[in-house]
């Protein structure tokens, strides 16, 4: 019984932490929702990114950090 109820508060846990990096991620501008899918679903590296958006490979490493602070402090 114990440790089905402490399943059951990680996967509360689980769920709650889910929900609020949701929240995170539609709180980001299109361009940083973008950044972020071409990233992490689409396994883009940096390069092929910046040839995407137009911009230096250095503009979007700074994007990415400022991205993962944002998703972080939220």
């Amino acid at each position: 019984m114990g440790s089905n109820k402490k399943l059951n508060q990680r996967e509360e846990e689980l769920f709650k932490q889910e929900k609020l990096l949701i929240k995170s991620i539609e709180d980001l501008n299109k361009e940083e929702q973008l950044f972020l899918a071409l990233y992490y679903c689409e396994l883009l590296n940096y390069t092929e990114i910046a040839e995407i958006f137009n911009l230096s490979v250095a503009t979007i490493n700074k994007m990415h950090t400022r991205v993962l602070k944002k998703i972080r402090t939220f």
